[in-house]
């Protein structure tokens, strides 16, 4: 019990202080590895505050577009042109791309550590569900800053692909079940079903 406050006076903690700063700077670009860091304090305190803690130091690294996108496809991962992207090893960590705004960095990161929190309770998933949840998570978390215009609807456009029918389950789930449904599916379902 005494573990549990202590974890609690973490999370406030960390949110105040990030909040903090992010109301101070929510329209400035970042630009540097402090203003990334804060960012990923940040995304960690929504991470917990949704149930989904990330307990473990995760490097951050600031680059240029260009470099991001070098370092994303070397990953050997296909895709398209991405702002950020989590590294599982050697070392661990998040890439961020320089020059966008404090809110929509701090989602970028809620991404990438809601991979990171995949990588430890759900390794095996199929892409599809791996990155809908991570961008469900990133609705959720725009909807706790009272940014949902900066949620999943806004990222992905394709409105057939199996990501977004997974999203769309995952919504069923949470308006059915809550979190504890939508994260007891994710951490059980290694493939999606299509309905």
């Amino acid at each position: 019990m005494l573990k549990n406050f202590f974890t609690l006076l973490l999370i406030l903690t960390a949110l105040c202080t990030s909040f903090a700063f992010a109301d101070k700077n929510s329209d400035n670009f970042v630009t540097t590895e402090e203003e990334a860091r804060n960012c990923l304090i940040r995304a960690k305190a929504l991470m917990a505050s949704l149930g989904l803690p990330v307990n473990r130091d995760i490097y951050t690294r600031i680059e240029e577009m260009d470099s991001v996108q070098t370092h994303f496809s070397n990953s050997g991962v296909s895709g398209e042109r991405t702002i950020a992207f989590y590294q599982a090893h050697s070392p661990e960590y998040i890439m961020i791309s320089k020059g966008y705004p404090f809110q929509k960095t701090t989602l970028y990161c809620v991404h990438e550590l809601t991979h990171a929190w995949q990588s430890t309770n759900c390794p095996l998933q199929e892409e599809a569900i791996s990155e809908a949840f991570a961008y469900w998570v990133q609705g959720q978390a725009a909807t706790l800053l009272g940014r949902s215009d900066l949620g999943f609807s806004t990222i992905m456009c394709s409105g057939d692909s199996l990501e977004m029918e997974v999203y769309q389950y995952l919504n069923k789930l949470y308006k059915t079940g809550g979190m504890k449904s939508v994260i007891d599916y994710v951490t059980t379902t290694v493939k999606y079903e299509r309905k």
